[in-house]
């Protein structure tokens, strides 16, 4: 995690180019504490209200962000915590 914005969503340092050729159209996993997101959303609407959702913002890094709640809190994430991808 490299920011957390005023939302409280999660900023790291993977650029979308880079996600995108590392994992290509294999199965893929991103893992923090204790949840894990197996898709990429368009919006922060695509998953459920309280849900978890990973997506690439205006700024093309991937966020990971919590649809209507605050992803650092909910999460105990913070500045410098790991996002892992799984691939396979």
């Amino acid at each position: 995690v490299m920011h957390v914005d005023s939302y409280e969503n999660l900023i790291t340092n993977i650029p979308r180019e880079l996600f995108k050729k590392t994992v290509g159209n294999r199965h893929f996993s991103i893992s923090l504490r204790s949840v894990s997101v197996d898709k990429i959303s368009t919006s922060y609407d695509d998953a459920p209200p309280g849900e978890v959702v990973a997506l690439f913002a205006s700024n093309n890094v991937l966020e990971i962000a919590i649809n209507k709640g605050k992803a650092a809190s909910l999460l105990g994430m913070k500045w410098n915590d790991a996002v892992l991808i799984h691939i396979g």
